[in-house]
């Protein structure tokens, strides 16, 4: 009979255990049109821009990440204890325009019922808040383009004493292209010569 008990014990100790681990509380999921945002770029792609005054400048994917798993189990709760598995992905530029400097661009659905969300920075600049999907429309060399995310100085942080002097004001990421347009406080406008 003790030992009986014993067992049971151990098999409700193991099932209560399982039972914190076998699933999310929240899962959330990428669809592959939410996942164009990111796909539509490849790792060593080299993005080509030129400003008014016609200079150039080149922008370069270094990586490229998918969170974006279907596994409702939550194999990672006993080291982490987390309960909720939030789908994401992320395009990491390194911009040639300031040596080092790097950029990103992020997208995750917070909920399955709604838009993604995204959230970004380039040239020491990044959104303050994440931003639902909203786009608008933008011509850039005879290309008109309906699937920009804007972001302007009303959606970056402030400047701070670790921005570059003329700081970034504004950028543009397409849908299919990437980063189209960045304009930077003293006017200087760079658009994307390469798109086809």
């Amino acid at each position: 009979m003790k030992r009986k008990f014993i067992y049971l014990l151990y098999i409700l100790i193991v099932v209560g255990t399982l039972q914190s681990c076998i699933k999310y509380e929240r899962l959330t999921h990428l669809s592959e049109n939410d996942l164009e945002w990111v796909t539509n770029r490849h790792i060593g792609e080299v993005m080509y821009f030129q400003s008014q005054n016609g200079n150039r400048d080149t922008i370069k994917v270094w990586n490229i990440t998918i969170q974006n798993s279907t596994d409702p189990i939550n194999w990672n709760y006993l080291q982490t204890g987390g309960t909720e598995y939030i789908a994401n992905a992320c395009v990491e530029l390194v911009i040639n325009h300031y040596t080092g400097v790097k950029g990103n661009f992020y997208i995750k659905k917070k909920s399955n019922d709604e838009p993604i969300y995204f959230s970004t920075g380039f040239f020491m600049r990044w959104t303050q808040n994440d931003m639902p999907l909203s786009t608008i429309n933008m011509k850039i060399r005879d290309i008109i383009m309906d699937d920009i995310m804007f972001f302007d100085d009303s959606l970056l942080g402030p400047v701070n004493e670790y921005s570059p002097s003329n700081p970034i004001v504004s950028f543009a990421w397409s849908k299919q292209y990437g980063l189209v347009q960045y304009t930077f406080q003293d006017g200087t406008e760079f658009n994307r010569i390469d798109l086809e």
